[in-house]
């Protein structure tokens, strides 16, 4: 998104939990975070490429429409060159944890 001139704040999520969670400790409370499953998923190239096009990811709300439809021109044209089978799977670990907090 450089060249379109576009700033992408990727990570949000997890720098903006930290923060919650120092907030909680500094009011005295002890937030805990537990792994409850992780598991595999199988997904391609193609996938991933759609999820960017149809803006499922809360980074790309923020790129504007013509913006995003050019570097998505640019990235299916990379993918494609470089991936060349944009149906071939590849291995994806997800990861689900529960947030807690309780008085100390």
């Amino acid at each position: 998104m450089a060249e379109e001139g576009v700033l992408v704040e990727r990570g949000l999520h997890g720098r903006r939990m930290a923060e919650v969670e120092e907030a909680l400790r500094r009011l005295g409370l002890r937030p805990r975070t537990r792994e409850v499953v992780a598991w595999r998923e199988e997904r391609t190239p193609r996938e991933a490429l759609e999820a960017l096009a149809y803006r499922l990811y809360s980074f790309t709300k923020g790129v504007p429409e013509e913006a995003h439809a050019r570097a998505m021109e640019r990235l299916w044209a990379w993918a494609e060159a470089e991936l060349g089978d944009l149906d071939r799977p590849f291995s994806v670990e997800k990861r689900f944890f529960l947030r807690s907090t309780r008085l100390s």
